[in-house]
């Protein structure tokens, strides 16, 4: 498959799909891209929340206002 780059409407569209439960594969196939191109983009850019409720797990997140792209 060629046109491998993402834009930032498909991140937002995983980002979307990913909050109603598409796993990456479903992803792929909405989106035209590789499985393999769609799971590398949800690992670097995965950010797990640690703590329960926690809207922003940045050491600085009282003033930060960086909001990750996928929250696991």
């Amino acid at each position: 498959m060629k046109n491998k780059h993402l834009t930032a409407s498909d991140r937002q569209t995983i980002r979307e799909l990913l909050h109603g439960r598409k796993n990456y594969v479903q992803i792929a196939d909405i989106l035209k891209k590789s499985p393999t191109t769609i799971l590398r983009e949800i690992e670097k850019h995965k950010v797990k929340v640690t703590r329960p409720g926690a809207e922003n797990d940045c050491i600085n997140r009282k003033f930060c206002n960086k909001e990750p792209l996928f929250r696991l």
